[in-house]
């Protein structure tokens, strides 16, 4: 999903990861933006999580985001990926998150 409408965002995110301390996880900024550049649309896992921040079964928001795309992704996507689903695990299930629509990766 490297598109131009979301160059600056990808841009961001990668700025991001370059600054983050070696070992230490995504923000919770970083994985509702990555999620919502992925998300297939409203009905879906991704775009729940994308939205709210809530976590009903974090393969299933994974699968839902990457599953059918990842191997087509660059690199550097498939980290995005890779540390979103990192991000997914190690908060396990969880309810809507207050303020979660203000967050955001910004450039």
């Amino acid at each position: 999903m490297t598109d131009t409408r979301h160059s600056g965002d990808l841009d961001a995110l990668y700025h991001y990861l370059a600054t983050l301390p070696l070992g230490e996880e995504i923000s919770d900024a970083a994985a509702r933006t990555i999620a919502a550049l992925y998300h297939g649309g409203q009905a879906s896992f991704g775009y729940s999580f994308a939205s709210t921040g809530a976590i009903t079964d974090p393969s299933d928001i994974w699968r839902d985001l990457f599953a059918s795309t990842y191997l087509e992704l660059p690199r550097t996507e498939q980290e995005l990926a890779d540390r979103l689903g990192t991000y997914l695990i190690r908060c396990g299930p969880r309810p809507p998150v207050p303020g979660w629509a203000e967050l955001w990766i910004r450039p």
